[in-house]
């Protein structure tokens, strides 16, 4: 094994208990990688399993954020401008405990469905991060922050997103792909968890093609 894995319990939000795991090298790095999955989607799905994989096969340090919203009963009931608030404070006491570690110099945020509303909320407002290149699965595209920040952000950018997923809109894609900074990946018949239903080769052929794209993203953006 060429990395280790450490599990790493922080406080989060209001001191909330946030669990994490720390892939680190063997060797020194200076990227970093931070995941944020989705509602009830956990790092160990295969949509960000595998792209987890390539960063550590490229030589990054990874970071899991394995926040359970869907298991907070109190996350659900509070205004949307809280929830925002508890995502953000549980991925700065994340990202403030790796930088801590190590004074890293190059950085990708990968968000999973909910988490790509905090990879864009990071790179709207952490100054460190202002230049981490960032990888979108299933991008929530119908949130107006998200749609703002996505049309006004520079950082170098993949957008992965099926043609069957709920959460996908063809149109503002479109107006995405135009700009140099974006890349679009566009699974066809896939849903918001990038698996053709009933078909099982297909939804590898999807995680294939997933994978593939982050490797040429990774080493060429």
């Amino acid at each position: 094994m060429l990395y280790s894995a450490e599990p790493i319990n922080l406080k989060g939000f209001r001191d909330k208990p946030l669990r994490c795991t720390f892939f680190k090298q063997e060797r020194e790095t200076g990227h970093l990688a931070v995941v944020f999955p989705g509602y009830g989607y956990r790092c160990y799905g295969p949509v960000i399993y595998y792209p987890s994989l390539v960063l550590l096969s490229l030589g990054a340090d990874v970071l899991w954020v394995e926040y359970e919203y869907d298991k907070e009963l109190e996350y659900m009931t509070v205004e949307p401008a809280e929830r925002r608030l508890w995502r953000l404070s549980d991925a700065n006491a994340a990202v403030r405990m790796a930088l801590d570690r190590h004074p890293y110099e190059r950085f990708t945020l990968v968000g999973k469905s909910i988490g790509t509303l905090v990879v864009g909320d990071l790179l709207s407002e952490e100054r460190r991060l202002h230049s981490a290149r960032a990888i979108w699965l299933t991008p929530l595209l119908h949130n107006e922050e998200l749609r703002d920040q996505l049309e006004r952000l520079s950082n170098q950018s993949l957008l992965v997103s099926g043609s069957a997923d709920s959460a996908y809109d063809p149109e503002f894609a479109l107006r995405l792909r135009k700009k140099p900074n974006v890349r679009l990946l566009l699974l066809e018949g896939a849903d918001h968890s990038l698996e053709v239903p009933g078909d099982p080769l297909q939804s590898l052929e999807a995680l294939r093609r997933l994978t593939e794209q982050t490797v040429d993203f990774e080493r060429t953006s």
